[in-house]
């Protein structure tokens, strides 16, 4: 009788059977295991295309087309391994949308219920108002991601229109004597007649003066207060360091003003054009 012989086409396909690559973990754990590693984390172009791919994935049209995530997800196509948590170069994955994600930026209110806060109620007269400064204070600057760090927040917008407020005294003040030294050199050099034809000029000269004086002050600021952080230090992680707690980067006071204050001098900018 004929011997029964494997089915050739059976173990070919059994042969060429793709594998798909194993998901990976959930976010939280992800997040996990960056901060307890950093040396898992991809470089930053990688990451960035992971996050692109993720958002992508997550549109309707898409959708239809990406694999599954019980199926590994888009990466179970991706070879050699670059789709394996954590070696894999796209192996890491962002959520999409922060909504549930976000940490809700700290209040006045909730900094009132903190350790920090000095209790006013027990307070009174000069003590109680001595006490309300300091909480002020200490919540605009030594308490970290406060909701000065969002503009659509009311408290923010108010601390911002004030600080527009100061740049335009400030400016008011300053540009006229910058004016007036472009005007003492323009005649020391021009003689007192140049002064007749080029009052525009020697306006300008003032607003230019004061414009470089902003701008080397913010970015001497900015070079001093951001020279340590992690971000710019390989040894510490590098531009690693911007996605291992994304979306909750911790927001320092510093910084949180140093951007307050940018945005108020680019409002005043805008409103001076119009």
């Amino acid at each position: 009788p004929p011997s029964k012989r494997p089915h050739h086409h059976t173990t070919m396909a059994k042969q060429h059977t793709a594998k798909v690559s194993k998901p990976p973990p959930p976010l939280i754990e992800q997040k996990r295991l960056r901060q307890k590693d950093r040396t898992i984390v991809p470089s930053a172009p990688y990451l960035l295309v992971s996050k692109i791919v993720d958002v992508s994935c997550d549109l309707p049209v898409v959708s239809n087309i990406c694999p599954a995530d019980t199926e590994g997800g888009w990466r179970s196509s991706l070879p050699n391994g670059w789709g394996e948590f954590p070696t894999g170069k796209l192996s890491h994955s962002y959520s999409s949308y922060f909504g549930d994600d976000i940490v809700a930026d700290v209040s006045y209110g909730d900094f009132l219920q903190s350790e920090n806060a000095v209790d006013v109620s027990k307070l009174s007269g000069s003590d109680a108002i001595s006490g309300t400064l300091t909480n002020y204070y200490n919540f605009a600057f030594n308490t970290s991601t406060t909701t000065l760090c969002d503009l659509t927040n009311p408290l923010a917008l108010c601390i911002l229109l004030a600080l527009v407020v100061m740049v335009r005294i400030v400016k008011r003040f300053f540009l006229p004597k910058f004016s007036a030294l472009g005007l003492r050199l323009g005649r020391s050099s021009h003689g007192p007649e140049w002064e007749v034809d080029n009052e525009e000029r020697i306006v300008k000269f003032g607003e230019y003066v004061y414009r470089l004086c902003y701008h080397s002050a913010v970015s001497l600021y900015g070079l001093w207060y951001f020279y340590d952080k992690s971000w710019w230090n390989n040894s510490m992680g590098g531009t690693k360091n911007l996605w291992i707690l994304h979306p909750n980067h911790p927001v320092e006071p510093g910084m949180a003003w140093y951007y307050l204050i940018q945005s108020a001098y680019n409002v005043d900018a805008m409103l001076s054009l119009m």
